[in-house]
């Protein structure tokens, strides 16, 4: 008797992040299981974050920026973040 075990594929969506830490802002994308939700996604027990096709930019002092295709981000030191869809326009 053979045993077959069926193959699971991890299902994820991508979802485009704008995330603030205390010097830099990062814009990414992070990838969410299908049909979960950011929140659930943060408060995970993970501890760090793998953001793909990020744009790294100061946010105080000497101006500077990054283009990085993967890191992985230690979520102790967000300050805060959100989807980049919630974004309504801009404040001057």
């Amino acid at each position: 008797m053979e045993l077959f075990q069926e193959e699971k594929k991890l299902v994820r969506e991508p979802l485009k992040v704008i995330i603030y830490l205390e010097h830099c802002k990062i814009l990414g994308t992070i990838y969410l299981d299908l049909n979960s939700r950011l929140s659930d996604f943060i408060n995970s027990e993970i501890e760090f974050i793998p953001v793909r096709d990020a744009v790294v930019e100061s946010i105080e002092g000497r101006k500077w920026s990054y283009k990085v295709k993967f890191m992985n981000l230690n979520k102790n030191y967000i300050v805060s973040i959100f989807p980049e869809s919630e974004v309504e326009g801009r404040v001057k």
